[in-house]
């Protein structure tokens, strides 16, 4: 087992409540450092969470995999934010920048009197013998520097835990980001991937709080960053951040029911709801995204509207330069559509940025996708071969 449980260290500790849970449901463990790339892990979590990942990952955590090449960013200081991650080179959609641990795991419900507690002195000693042992300076690193874990797939399980990465963590925020960052549990490991193409001398940036939301929330999300954001949205002029709310808001809502659109569109003037009109009403854009590519009642017409309306999304998102996990989902349905018309061309240029959009999610594809990464280099390949047959195999 390359869990090292260290309880021993803080096991004469009497049960100290936080939140409704007592430290003694909680398991303290380090995850030694894999290579000499690598760090050492030093994790707080409850029990429910510890015995999900031994059960779930019978080899957890699972070593990580080298990052290919050489570094593609430097930390260096920028200007107005402090130090970040900058490019060193070109970097390409899908492309993995970096893949790294935590250095500390915790529980995000601890109250502020608990981080002068043993059991959080305990392991940020074992974090390093230099850091100041302040209350407020350990909640103003976790503060301003946690990156939220998933440890699950529900919801209500999940944003529980927060941990603190050696250099993803360095990574400044953006409303129109270049970068996102996945964790994946069965290497207790976060990976940063390009979501567009970043050029030499570029920031690497990231989303700390959901990037679809209104300028105004956005803005108040940030008050427990301590900064005031200037990303390039939102520092557009009023009437332009409106328009880009709006747009963002339809991007976020796109195919979800339980949204009333005309609730929010009764907000935005006449020029911003004629605009919002062009995308179609959410009936139809609900229809596209039901069609079934399988079924034998499935017209060409309907492949059409399966086109249409994700090419509608893809263009949005676009045109607002956000990133959205629907973008795969959306391309996959447009590229297979047009396979299924017999239309090889357009096939293949929507496959490649399918393809594309599929390596920037990555781990969190496997088993939403209806192709593999490997599937879609042979597609692409041989178009041809895959229309004519094996289609029918991936698509049955």
């Amino acid at each position: 087992m390359s869990v090292l449980c260290v309880q021993t260290t803080v096991e004469n500790l009497q049960p100290i409540k936080v939140g409704g849970i007592f430290y003694q449901d909680f398991q303290f463990f380090q995850v030694p450092a894999s290579s000499p790339h690598d760090v050492e892990s030093l994790c707080m979590v409850d029990n429910v969470v510890y015995y999900h990942l031994l059960g779930t990952f019978p080899n957890f955590p699972e070593p990580i995999p080298p990052n290919r090449g050489e570094k593609c960013y430097n930390i260096q200081p920028v200007l107005n934010r402090g130090l970040g991650l900058v490019a060193s080179r070109n970097i390409e959609p899908g492309e993995i920048i970096v893949t790294e641990r935590p250095v500390l795991v915790l529980p995000v419900n601890i109250p502020f009197p608990r981080f002068r507690s043993r059991p959080i002195t305990v392991l940020w000693n074992r974090l390093s013998e230099k850091q100041s042992s302040t209350t407020d300076f350990r909640k103003g690193i976790i503060d301003t520097n946690a990156l939220g874990l998933q440890f699950f797939s529900a919801p209500e399980l999940d944003n529980r835990y927060a941990g603190i990465f050696p250099e993803i963590s360095r990574c400044n925020h953006s409303c129109t980001p270049n970068a996102i960052y996945n964790f994946d549990p069965s290497h207790l490991a976060f990976h940063l991937t390009a979501n567009k193409t970043i050029a030499q001398g570029d920031e690497i940036t990231i989303a700390y709080i959901e990037p679809l939301f209104p300028r105004t929330f956005r803005r108040t999300g940030f008050a427990g960053y301590h900064f005031f954001c200037t990303c390039p949205s939102c520092s557009l002029p009023e009437d332009k951040s409106l328009r880009s709310d709006a747009l963002r808001t339809l991007i976020h809502d796109w195919v979800d029911p339980t949204v009333d659109i005309d609730g929010w569109e009764a907000h935005y003037d006449n020029t911003i709801r004629h605009t919002i009109s062009n995308y179609g009403s959410k009936d139809s854009r609900i229809k596209a995204a039901s069609i079934s590519l399988t079924s034998p009642s499935t017209t060409p017409t309907d492949l059409r509207s399966v086109i249409h309306s994700g090419k509608q999304y893809y263009e949005l998102c676009k045109s607002e330069d956000v990133h959205t996990d629907y973008i795969y989902h959306a391309l996959e349905r447009v590229a297979l559509a047009y396979a299924l018309l017999g239309e090889e061309d357009q096939f293949q240029d929507w496959g490649r940025r399918a393809r594309i959009e599929l390596r920037v999610l990555g781990f969190i594809a496997v088993g939403k996708s209806i192709l593999t990464d490997e599937e879609w280099g042979k597609a692409l390949e041989s178009p041809t071969r895959f229309i004519d047959s094996g289609m029918k195999n991936v698509l049955k």
